[in-house]
């Protein structure tokens, strides 16, 4: 009997050493080498979950703005605004933001690369650079000799390049050893690039046109503690944060207003998710204002708060990886971070990790 249950087991274990090594062969079968990865233009199938744009401003005479610019990257009119705290786009500086765009999901949904431009205060730009997911080399990158954009003085209003540009760019056509990098799954989500993605959102949606009048007065100011936004550890499975804007108001003095709203982290269906919450407004301004106008800060935080609490519900999508059910569960730690736990024990894990943005199904 024992003879017998020894050698069903053997069995069984070698059919399951079988199948393991068979599938590991097709997933293999996917993976292409260096030449077929420049052929096929792997690139083009990968998933994003970090698109980050670099601009740097001229080094001449009123090359800054202070003009509401956005990027488009498909041919809907969707437009994402570029704005981060302090000053952006200011004479020979650079400037580098986290885009936000839930359906760009793939680098074959880019057909262009658009920069866009609001009133007449003239912008002109010196390099651009796109980046993609996990890999620190720009996929494109372009200087000029002063590329101006402007409503005014004979200038166009937006700089556009197209599809067969960028995929002429020698660094869009990745070979295997590149693929892996930008194709792997992080481990962390380190707090300095969550803060710079709450940046993001938080940016675009005060400057878009088309936000509630109330949110689009938002503007970023006030900074305290040497940052204009916080992200802390609030537990293990939630992160807080405070972002300090402020309000413009004619004719008064702007009130301070005080953002704060929890992110919760989780593997939702074995994939890595976030969703933004609990979102709370204050504001600090002049007490007289507020008795003169008979508490118009309680009406002006109302507002906000609950037109920030419907437009921040798509934070869940923005890092939208799909693993194949193979994470195992996100943690914050003390620093704020977030760390991916993948299931180790699963043999597939080794297998489709290192290439799971770039699979095929």
């Amino acid at each position: 009997m024992i003879k017998k249950i020894v050698s069903y087991s053997i069995r069984n274990s070698s059919r399951v050493v079988v199948v393991f090594f068979v599938f590991t062969a097709v997933i293999i079968s996917y993976l292409p080498s260096q030449a077929q990865a420049q052929e096929a233009n792997l690139i083009e199938i990968m998933r994003l979950h970090r698109i980050r744009l670099g601009v740097q401003t001229c080094d001449v005479k009123d090359a800054d703005t202070d003009n509401r610019v956005y990027l488009r990257l498909t041919e809907s009119d969707k437009r994402y605004y570029l704005d981060r705290p302090a000053e952006d786009r200011k004479r020979n500086s650079w400037d580098y933001y986290e885009v936000l765009m839930p359906e760009v999901t793939y680098v074959g949904h880019i057909t262009r690369l658009g920069l866009h431009k609001h009133g007449t205060d003239g912008w002109c730009i010196k390099q651009i650079r796109l980046y993609f997911n996990g890999w620190n080399t720009p996929v494109f990158s372009r200087s000029f000799n002063g590329q101006w954009i402007d409503n005014d003085d004979g200038h166009k209003p937006s700089y556009t390049i197209n599809s067969k540009t960028l995929r002429a760019s020698a660094n869009w056509n990745v070979n295997t050893a590149q693929a892996q990098t930008m194709c792997a799954v992080p481990s962390q989500l380190a707090n300095g690039y969550l803060k710079d993605l709450v940046k993001g959102l938080i940016g675009d949606i005060i400057n878009d046109v088309a936000s509630p009048e109330d949110v689009r007065k938002l503007y970023w100011g006030y900074k305290h503690d040497g940052n204009f936004v916080d992200l802390w550890q609030k537990d293990g499975n939630t992160l807080e944060g405070d972002l300090d804007l402020g309000y413009k108001l004619d004719d008064w003095t702007d009130p301070e207003v005080d953002v704060n709203m929890k992110i919760d982290v989780s593997c939702s269906g074995g994939n890595p998710s976030l969703r933004g919450y609990g979102i709370k407004v204050t504001a600090d301004g002049d007490d007289v204002l507020d008795w003169l106008t008979f508490g118009i800060q309680d009406l002006i935080v109302n507002s906000i708060n609950d037109d920030l609490a419907n437009m921040t519900e798509g934070i869940e999508q923005t890092i939208g990886i799909n693993t194949f059910g193979l994470c195992a569960g996100m943690n914050v730690d003390a620093s704020g971070n977030i760390n991916i736990i993948w299931n180790i024990m699963n043999p597939m894990t080794w297998i489709m990790i290192p290439y799971a943005l770039c699979l095929p199904f």
